[in-house]
């Protein structure tokens, strides 16, 4: 029975969602001039030897996983009680805020794919020249207060994939997120996917569609390449459903219900 911990602070698996108190928020780390790596703790919590059989044991999943980089587990067997630790380092290349999926393969009876979010952010950090002559900062390098990303502004972005607003340096204004609309909403699992304003990355192929139930289960990934999409997932149950778009720069989250 595997079980997952940051911070002392459990990691759910299945989990979408992100906090800087068990290290799977990252905060804001400054491009190219900062990292900050956040160490997890898998526990055999089972009466059985649990194996780890992923390769590599613990994979960084997504179109950001590249500026997320793993330490591996020193051990691949765990005895009942045992344990053993990963590290994840955030090095950003780019502002915005960056999301991928961790997976954690064992022989769990019934979790045998462990998986979970994590996020980070770069951000621009320019040197301000001083009256005196010094310089600092004008964004903390390493930013990890627990929640303070939280605050930033993924709440309003994530609350219905509307677009939003940063600020980066001394008054630079990226322009307004992306956007997107499921119609029907509801619908039978049959729908039409719309974006806006994701030309550049849909150019590039950056574009990922992933939809969970409410359980918080991934049932359905694919990649999209054009700014308007029909999805067709058959024998769907009816519920309350979220599609998730992760471009470039962040991630839209629309919910949607499927009836009968």
């Amino acid at each position: 029975e595997i079980a997952l911990y940051g911070h002392g602070l459990s990691v759910v698996d299945g989990s979408l969602s992100t906090s800087g108190l068990n290290g799977t928020s990252f905060g804001g780390v400054c491009v190219q001039t900062g990292a900050i790596t956040k160490t997890f703790t898998i526990v055999n919590a089972g009466d059985g030897d649990l194996n780890l059989t992923g390769v590599p044991l613990v994979n960084v999943l997504g179109i950001n996983s590249g500026q997320f980089s793993v330490t591996q587990p020193a051990q691949s067997t765990l005895a009942p009680g045992a344990f053993t630790t990963f590290s994840i380092t955030f090095n950003p290349n780019s502002m915005g805020m960056k999301f991928a999926r961790v997976n954690i393969l064992s022989n769990d009876c019934d979790e045998s794919i462990y998986d979970f979010t994590i996020k980070g952010r770069g951000r621009l950090c320019n040197a301000l020249q001083q009256s005196g002559g010094s310089t600092k900062s004008n964004l903390l390098l390493g930013e990890d207060e627990p929640n303070s990303d939280e605050k930033d502004v993924e709440s309003d972005r994530e609350s219905a994939g509307n677009g939003y607003s940063d600020y980066l340096g001394t008054g630079d204004m990226i322009a307004p997120s992306p956007t997107a609309t499921i119609f029907p909403n509801p619908n039978n699992g049959q729908f039409t996917l719309s974006l806006d304003g994701m030309t550049e990355s849909l150019t590039n192929g950056q574009v990922q569609l992933i939809i969970s139930n409410s359980m918080g289960q991934t049932i359905h990934v694919q990649k999209i390449t054009n700014e308007k999409i029909d999805v067709q997932i058959m024998q769907l149950v009816p519920g309350t459903y979220q599609a998730r778009m992760i471009y470039s720069d962040g991630m839209l989250t629309i919910p949607f219900i499927v009836v009968d």
